[in-house]
């Protein structure tokens, strides 16, 4: 399946991003192609050993991990999925990278490791338990990410009192990324 205009799905011009057809993606749920390439440069950049991901979706966002993670020559990606049809699909798109797909809601999953980075991409409703849920494993240098954060999403992550240094990106859909600081 051929990428997208994002300006064709739900996403339309905004003060917060008055561009949307620059960006692309594969469905007018999947995140944005660029935002992908983003999460792979962060993990090149910040070499993580354990990733955790919630929303895996149709694996985009797994597979530019999966493939910056193999690059590096260590790390492992954990990402969590409750549909069993985008489960089975991710699983396929990140063979022979190191990528474990979990067909499993986050808050049941227990991190085998410290977080170094984590990305929610998952209903928007839940990203903030899910971030308080895996606080407890992440440490100082743990980087975080959450996308649909833009303002006519609706959402927003309210971490400031958590320790949370957040930097807001105007991608069409929105994306925030944080550090967790104690």
């Amino acid at each position: 399946m051929l990428p997208v205009m994002l300006e064709s799905y739900y996403t339309i011009p905004s003060e917060h991003c008055p561009h949307p057809e620059y960006w692309h993606a594969y469905d007018g749920i999947a995140t944005e192609m660029e935002v992908v390439e983003l999460l792979g440069a962060f993990i090149r950049a910040l070499q993580p050993d354990m990733v955790i991901e919630t929303g895996t979706h149709r694996g985009f966002g797994a597979y530019a991990i999966g493939h910056a993670l193999k690059t590096n020559e260590h790390g492992h990606l954990y990402t969590l999925e409750i549909d069993a049809d985008l489960h089975a699909e991710a699983s396929v798109r990140v063979v022979d990278l190191p990528v474990t797909c979990v067909l499993l809601e986050a808050q049941q999953y227990v991190p085998t490791a410290p977080i170094d980075f984590a990305w929610f991409d998952s209903e928007t409703n839940q990203r903030l338990d899910e971030f308080k849920y895996f606080l407890p494993y992440m440490h100082d240098r743990t980087v975080v990410g959450f996308h649909d954060t833009s303002p006519h999403h609706g959402y927003r992550p309210t971490l400031d009192e958590l320790g949370i240094q957040l930097l807001d990106l105007p991608t069409p859909r929105g994306v925030t990324f944080g550090r967790v600081g104690r």
